[in-house]
């Protein structure tokens, strides 16, 4: 039987013979930093087409070959797809019924991509507002500190920038940090166990150096934060409860979370990007085109076709964009591979829940932090080398949970496991410094 399948139309697409070692070659130097790949989104015999790719007349004569390349860039990743991905559809049809099922099914590029746009910048938005509030009009002055603070109390601009340079640089140095800490496991291991084991630590040994990192640099905006602070500040304009230490190591910790919040939300735009290849448009036309097995043989005089120089330039950029197709492909399977779902497939809120996380522990761990910082007494005191290996080591634990082990634990456990933990340790820093009195 024939399959039914529809073909995005591209200018740069052409009808000559490709060039797999070029492309291979190209294409293994491209992705090497992409680490263990996910398969790729497969939508059974579907391949899309738009009529804004190129015109009427040179549509018959790409629309095969194209068709051919969409699939070879897909089929390698097809029998890995059940393994880390849900399937789209799984209903046992015909390939013409279960294909047209499967493209009805997905969300469109369009309203995938302005949904982030706009509503989950808003929520990342309205999350931060929520918690830069409470400093500003959570704890009014009281007693002698009536006549020495305003109210709504004054935001600590000063604060807030160092807390959000800090985590810029963590963020710098993340890459060149996770690359150099980047090892391959020993092939020679003589049990699996040990191999397995010798696998894990390989990969968690970048999150254990760069979670340390990130915390020494949180340590230091904290030391500059309160060192900053002039002996005026630190020692007559107390806010006697919370005293105005608490204020301090709040609004570092969220500038540390404000910088994270705007680079995350950033990064995740980009990524929704990645999809643009294989969620339908909500404008463009889509052509069913009956492909016939013997179609993709070479027809009579398709050497001489194919030696002319125009074609050969037509086949560079075909190969060009096989090229870049692979490339995002690859991108999209490390996404599937890091959250066991496809990106489309993972609901706004649980994503505006990851940002919520986030926010929270930094200023969690921001405010523990701070605690030995303080001139002042307050409720829970522990020295600082105590204080920061259990910051770290909380962080350690998570990052490693949120790396390795979020498709064996399902990114909806791990998600509200990880608010339980940040909801404890922001009310215990919270706590810790009389502000829930």
């Amino acid at each position: 039987m024939s399959s039914l399948a529809a073909s995005r139309r591209r200018t740069s697409s052409g009808a000559s013979n490709h060039q797999p070692g070029t492309s291979s070659d190209r294409l293994r130097q491209h992705v090497a930093s992409y680490g263990s790949l996910a398969p790729a989104p497969n939508h059974s015999s579907l391949l899309l087409a738009s009529s804004r790719r190129a015109p009427s007349s040179e549509r018959g004569r790409h629309l095969t070959r194209e068709a051919q390349l969409i699939k070879e860039s897909q089929e390698e990743s097809e029998t890995l797809r059940a393994d880390t991905l849900s399937p789209v559809s799984s209903r046992p049809q015909s390939h013409h019924t279960q294909g047209e099922d499967d493209f009805q099914d997905l969300p469109s590029f369009g309203t995938f991509r302005i949904i982030h746009q706009t509503l989950g910048v808003a929520l990342s938005a309205i999350i931060f507002c929520g918690l830069a509030l409470p400093p500003l009009f959570g704890w009014p002055p009281r007693g002698s500190s009536k006549r020495q603070f305003y109210y709504p109390l004054l935001p600590q601009f000063v604060q807030l920038a160092i807390g959000a340079t800090a985590w810029l640089a963590t963020e710098g140095l993340r890459k060149p940090l996770l690359r150099a800490l980047t090892f391959d496991s020993p092939a020679t291991v003589p049990h699996k166990q040990s191999q397995r084991a010798m696998t894990w630590l390989c990969q968690a040994l970048p999150l254990v150096g760069h979670t340390v990192c990130l915390e020494l640099f949180r340590l230091f905006a904290i030391w500059l934060g309160f060192n900053l602070s002039s002996s005026v500040d630190r020692d007559k304009d107390k806010h006697e409860h919370p005293p105005n230490s608490f204020f301090r190591a709040y609004y570092l910790g969220l500038g540390w979370a404000l910088a994270e919040l705007i680079i995350k939300t950033l990064d995740f735009l980009r990524a929704v990007d990645l999809y643009e290849d294989v969620l339908p448009a909500d404008d463009e036309e889509v052509y069913w085109e009956q492909i016939e097995p013997e179609q993709t043989a070479a027809t009579p005089g398709a050497a001489q076709r194919t030696t002319s120089p125009r074609f050969e330039l037509v086949d560079g950029s075909v190969d060009e964009w096989d090229l870049d197709l692979n490339v995002r492909a690859s991108k999209r399977r490390a996404i599937g591979a890091a959250f066991g779902v496809h990106l489309y497939e993972l609901p706004l809120m649980l994503i505006m829940l990851w940002r919520l996380d986030s926010a929270l522990l930094a200023l969690a761990f921001t405010i523990a932090l701070s605690l030995p910082f303080s001139p002042v007494p307050h409720v829970f005191t522990a020295p600082l080398s105590i204080m920061w290996p259990a910051v770290a080591i909380l962080h350690i634990i998570l990052s490693i949970i949120w790396s390795l082990h979020v498709p064996k634990l399902g990114i909806a456990a791990v998600s509200y496991m990880t608010l339980i933990i940040s909801l404890i340790a922001y009310f215990g820093a919270l706590a810790s410094y009389g502000a829930l009195a």
